[in-house]
């Protein structure tokens, strides 16, 4: 029942904006409507106009950076560094790993689609939410594997 239930949050947001008011007043020619709004479905009270070149929606934010978006992108560098000292001579080292979070969990007894509950803030599982699941204990403690996609020396 929220604004995002018949809209993205890009769109709600737009949509409490003015920046669509002139779009929102109009209706287009219904030969032209028929045309090109057809088969939208109706889900919102969008004018007969919307989609017209002049509207803004959340696809004209969101077409230009699509290449670069992800549902959820858990991957980060992790930058090591080292230092050995022996007979008055040191030795230093710096090392980089590409690591991602992936769906699967440590312990492969669970599927992927069973529900972890973490905290949103810490990503620390939720223990008195996952109690009742069939998730295992090391899963409940460590959740999700995590890769090494790429490392090298620096």
């Amino acid at each position: 029942d929220s604004a995002h239930g018949k809209a993205g949050v890009i769109q709600a947001a737009i949509d409490q904006t003015n920046i669509n008011s002139d779009i929102d007043t109009l209706t287009v020619d219904p030969d032209y409507s028929a045309v090109f709004f057809a088969n939208r479905p109706t889900v919102s009270n969008y004018s007969s106009a919307s989609g017209t070149p002049k509207d803004v929606r959340q696809s004209n934010i969101l077409l230009p950076i699509a290449s670069r978006l992800s549902a959820r992108s858990d991957t980060f560098k992790v930058r090591s560094y080292g230092e050995y000292t022996k007979a008055g001579k040191t030795y230093t080292a710096w090392c980089e790993a590409t690591v991602q979070r992936v769906p699967e969990y440590v312990d492969d007894s669970n599927e992927a689609w069973e529900e972890l509950y973490v905290d949103p803030i810490s990503h620390l599982p939720l223990t008195s939410l996952n109690e009742n699941t069939n998730i295992t204990a090391i899963n409940k403690k460590l959740g999700r594997k995590l890769k090494v996609i790429s490392f090298k020396w620096l």
